[in-house]
């Protein structure tokens, strides 16, 4: 007799299936109590225990998925695991042993898997010695086998990650690798990433590396630094992402590395010396160590690669140097400006993402000033508060940002308010050079020390100038155009803080004031401006090695009181004034194939705005590693 039955597999109608070959029990002449209570012959003809819906369609079927039915199967699995009954393979590490079900393992574990099904020696024994593996992480690792249970702590973590890397568990090298990643604090930082390198979790490995990229500054003031191997120190200050203040930094650690065991160390420090970018120090912070490191005393190579460097810098010779933090993680900040009053406000462009962030206001409204960054933080110099309802106020004033606390500070004021004020950095010190107050342009200028919170006078220019744009190339600054407060200037100046003089260069080919001034390399462009008769559109760059200033491609809007500052290789614009409106555009020039495009555009239009690159804030990864500082210990992965 033949019957029809649906597969559970294919949810088809298999027909004709012979009524003999089903089980015993389902060919019985007992009637069955099924369904609610309806009675089915089980030895008719056909095994219908309902009378289908007469709708089209076909047969329908559906499939169930019962989860709790394998976890009770694994239940009894682990039950008979832990009775001793029906186990057909022991492992054995060191004096431990541990009777197992094969199947279980291989189930688990693409390891035992191939180990007992790919032809290999252990596949037909039952005593299996496992090697490179400790006691208390096989037996967490077949405890999970058979539970889908794992603790991990402090004390187990890198013992059990090393094996399940071995026995290729992925959900237990995931579950590790989160643990350790929610440890993860400056203090243990190194040791945990080169853990994580050593035992292949790529994924921590990288993480980790990240961790460390951006928090180097506050990782080399830790004891594991002293732990490093010359060689994994090197590695670590060779890398170009990471995030350093400033490159003594990465100096001092060195220094303090080798200081630790100067006995076995000292033969690596010109090695060091090498990978560290001497050539981005401040002369001043060399002659200090060379007048003062004991060690640059011992070593007469590193004393004398030392003195190289600073006749380099001295000399302002073009001597490239290779910047350290990721361009990915660089922002243009933009603050103040003006439309129709002077602005407080305060974003960040992310260039990656195409978007503006608003950050915490400028303390004062003002606009016409600039900006720097020094070490990570933003400084803003100068300028006026324009306002319509009070008198305009010529600013004297210095605010610093600091993106790690998302918070301003005041610094100390400059010696007269400059507004219409350019900036430059040389040596981590900000040049605030011309500037306008009371409406008498001025000759003078001065510089800040931004660890003494103090102002410097320095030589005046040839000529006063506002409304000019500043650029540094080799350590010399050059002021390039401006107002004198009759006539729109040619004139460039350039100033070398060793002599404390100002000589002119070539003059630009057009006369022009509130230009963007920016240097990229040995070249110093001016973009835009203002002639006396209109906003230009017009590009210039002056070639500082041939003294020759030459035109290039024009940008694609005129604009003055632009604001200008160099991202990734290219010159962004943004904002300014056509004479008709505040522009809220922004362009980017290519230097490589001479080319503008337009890109995003700002929150608002304005113009006399500061902009100014820097890295991204992180405060985020601060936070992060200041909450990890609250727990009691922190446990260290040095090895």
């Amino acid at each position: 007799m033949k019957t029809s039955i649906m597969t559970k597999s294919t949810g088809e109608v298999e027909e004709d299936y012979p009524v003999s070959s089903l089980p015993a029990s389902s060919t019985s002449s007992d009637a069955m109590d099924i369904c609610g209570g309806q009675s089915v012959d089980a030895g008719c003809g056909s095994f219908v225990c309902f009378t289908p819906s007469d709708q089209g369609g076909g047969v329908r079927s559906t499939v169930y998925n019962l989860p709790e039915f394998f976890t009770d199967s694994m239940r009894v699995m682990y039950s008979l695991f832990q009775s001793g009954k029906l186990t057909d393979v022991t492992l054995h590490v060191e004096k431990v042993e541990i009777a197992c079900h094969r199947i279980v393992l291989m189930g688990a574990s693409p390891y035992f898997r191939a180990m007992f099904t790919s032809g290999m020696r252990e596949e037909g024994v039952s005593e299996v010695r496992l090697h490179y593996l400790t006691p208390l992480a096989l037996t967490r690792l077949v405890h999970f086998a058979y539970t889908g249970e794992i603790c991990v702590s402090e004390r187990n973590v890198c013992e059990i990650l090393s094996a399940a890397i071995m026995l290729q568990i992925s959900a237990v090298i995931g579950v590790c690798a989160q643990f350790l990643e929610s440890q993860l604090h400056v203090s243990n930082a190194l040791g945990l990433h080169e853990f994580a390198t050593s035992v292949g979790c790529l994924e921590l490995a990288r993480k980790t590396q990240v961790f460390v990229d951006r928090n180097f500054s506050e990782i080399v003031k830790h004891d594991e630094l002293l732990s490093l191997t010359p060689a994994q120190l090197m590695g670590l200050i060779q890398r170009d992402e990471i995030h350093v203040r400033s490159e003594a930094e990465v100096y001092n650690a060195v220094v303090r590395w080798v200081n630790h065991d100067k006995a076995n160390r000292l033969v690596s420090l010109m090695d060091c010396l090498a990978l560290v970018r001497c050539h981005a120090l401040a002369p001043g912070f060399i002659r200090n160590q060379i007048k003062n490191c004991s060690l640059l005393a011992e070593v007469p190579q590193s004393r004398l690669h030392m003195q190289s460097v600073l006749s380099d810098l001295l000399q302002h010779k073009n001597i490239p140097v290779r910047w350290r933090a990721d361009a990915h993680a660089q922002m243009i900040y933009s603050a103040g400006g003006y439309l129709r009053y002077s602005l407080s406000n305060f974003e960040a462009y992310n260039r990656v993402t195409d978007t503006w962030r608003r950050l915490p206001d400028v303390p004062s409204p003002r606009s016409d000033l600039a900006a720097a960054s020094v070490r990570g933080c933003i400084y803003l110099v100068g300028g006026r508060n324009n306002n319509n309802e009070q008198s305009n106020v010529d600013a004297p004033h210095m605010d610093c940002y600091d993106p790690t606390t998302n918070r301003w500070h005041t610094c100390a004021p400059m010696s007269v308010p400059r507004n219409r004020v350019a900036v430059g950095v040389v040596d981590d010190m900000i040049y605030a050079i011309g500037g306008l107050t009371h409406n008498v342009p001025h000759r003078t200028a001065e510089k800040y020390d931004v660890d003494d919170d103090l102002w410097t006078p320095i030589a005046p220019m040839h000529y006063p100038r506002i409304g000019l744009g500043v650029a540094v190339v080799n350590r010399l600054l050059y002021a390039v155009g401006g107002f004198d407060g009759e006539r729109r200037l040619s004139s460039v100046e350039r100033y070398d803080p060793e002599a404390d003089a100002w000589s002119e260069v070539a003059p630009l080919n057009r006369p022009r004031s509130g230009a963007g001034v920016v240097a990229i390399g040995h070249f110093i462009y001016a973009v835009g401006g203002y002639d006396s008769h209109s906003q230009l559109r017009s590009t210039e760059r002056l070639n500082t090695e041939q003294n020759v200033w030459e035109y290039m491609t024009s940008m694609l809007h005129p604009r003055s009181a632009l604001s200008a500052s160099v991202l990734d290789g290219k010159i962004w614009v943004f904002g300014g004034y056509d004479g008709n409106q505040f522009l809220s555009s922004v362009e980017v020039y290519d230097p490589a194939r001479d080319t503008w495009t337009r890109t995003t555009v700002m929150p608002c239009g304005k113009s006399g705005h500061a902009v100014v690159t820097s890295r991204e804030p992180v405060a985020a990864i601060a936070a992060s590693a200041s909450a990890s500082a609250t727990t009691s210990t922190s446990p260290s992965f040095v090895k």
